[in-house]
């Protein structure tokens, strides 16, 4: 059953170019670790020009260790400093989504 992890984020004014480019590292830190990363954009509704980013793996046992990799990552801890200390986006909301089928 698909497990994601879902953030949305709007870019901060005047600052796209580095929030784009740190939204390019952690995609690069999170395939790494063996997710599947798709970007949406939201052209309509409560987030406008909001970026939500959904990192995908298979299982919650893949999920586990992505997320302890990615946890202990130092480039990754660099990445959440320099958003701590510099934020180049506003973080909107953060979720896990558990896929689910409907019963037939």
């Amino acid at each position: 059953m698909t497990i994601s992890q879902s953030i949305l984020i709007r870019p901060l004014p005047n600052r796209l170019d580095e929030f784009v480019s740190r939204l390019a590292k952690s995609k690069t830190l999170y395939e790494q670790n063996g997710c599947k990363v798709s970007f949406y954009r939201s052209v309509a509704g409560p987030a406008p020009n909001g970026v939500l980013m959904v990192s995908t793996v298979d299982d919650w046992d893949q999920w586990a260790k992505a997320a302890a990799a990615i946890e202990n990552n130092a480039d990754f801890a660099a990445i959440q400093r320099q958003h701590a200390d510099d934020p180049a986006g506003e973080v909107l909301a953060q979720g896990i989504l558990k896929e689910f089928e409907l019963p037939s």
